[in-house]
């Protein structure tokens, strides 16, 4: 029987999704990170006092002092092998546009052809950010394997997913992400295998959630305006610079507004 290598990614957002309310920060972001799932309960160990894991309520990410999250960073530098954060630029107008023209266009498109509701603009940007971040993270993680089999369990936060969507956020993610990997992997020649089951939505409290927001918590802080009580650049350096490579940081905005625009084209060109 082959070995299968089992690795868990935690991912959740950090931002207000909206182009018209004013937020603590200007981009949206997604984090994800990934760590050996044989190593989760030393993991759990390792931060059970900082993040408070023993405690009956969990530690809001605006009670999280800038020395603990410091000591968060460090202890993820040691114990966290891969995280991306990548955002998006809110108050980017072409993005704006964008997306509202994707979100008019695809509503209407799910009455029709679903008889399902409008989707919101801040799912269809967690969305974005779940795929980019997620998918990211699998890569760069796979990038100097050359072969083994490998299975990935993907939890993220309850972002409110419509009942309609359910189903394709879930399950039909979870084997996009797998198909999408595997035909990379195929095309570099690399002899790997992976698995990815159904995603999972994090518990309203536990480890795991508690962990990621956390880390939401303290790399998000960096991009709130330098006048806000919760603003710091610290812990965010702390990561970038003991991960390295390991550790990635990328504003995607432009990126988005090409695939979405991409889609756009897609979604027209098949339903109408």
């Amino acid at each position: 029987m082959e070995t299968v290598e089992r690795f868990i990614i935690l991912f959740d957002e950090a931002g207000t999704p909206t182009f018209k309310e004013e937020s603590e920060t200007d981009i949206f972001a997604g984090i994800a990170i990934l760590y050996p799932y044989l190593r989760e309960e030393e993991i759990f160990d390792t931060f059970k006092e900082t993040l408070g894991f023993s405690r009956k309520a969990p530690l809001k990410a605006q009670n999280i002092s800038e020395r603990r999250a410091q000591e968060i960073a460090n202890l993820a530098c040691d114990k966290l092998p891969m995280i991306v954060f990548n955002y998006v630029e809110l108050r980017n107008n072409a993005f704006a546009k964008t997306i509202l023209d994707y979100e008019s266009l695809v509503s209407f498109g799910r009455k029709i052809v679903r008889g399902a509701k409008p989707r919101k603009v801040s799912q269809i940007l967690h969305s974005r950010l779940l795929d980019n971040c997620v998918h990211k993270c699998i890569l760069n993680h796979l990038e100097h394997e050359t072969q083994g089999n490998f299975q990935y369990d993907i939890s993220i936060d309850n972002w409110s997913i419509p009942k309609d969507d359910q189903s394709i956020e879930l399950d039909h993610r979870a084997t996009s992400f797998k198909k999408a990997t595997q035909l990379l992997l195929n095309k570099c020649h690399k002899n790997i295998n992976i698995s990815i089951p159904e995603i999972k939505l994090l518990k309203k409290d536990g480890s795991r959630k508690r962990l990621i927001d956390a880390m939401a918590s303290i790399t998000s802080r960096a991009f709130f305006a330098r006048n806000h009580p919760r603003f710091s650049e610290k812990p965010f350096r702390i990561l970038e610079g003991y991960l390295g490579r390991s550790f990635e940081c990328n504003n995607i905005t432009n990126d988005e507004i090409l695939f979405i625009k991409q889609m756009i084209q897609k979604f027209a060109n098949e339903h109408f």
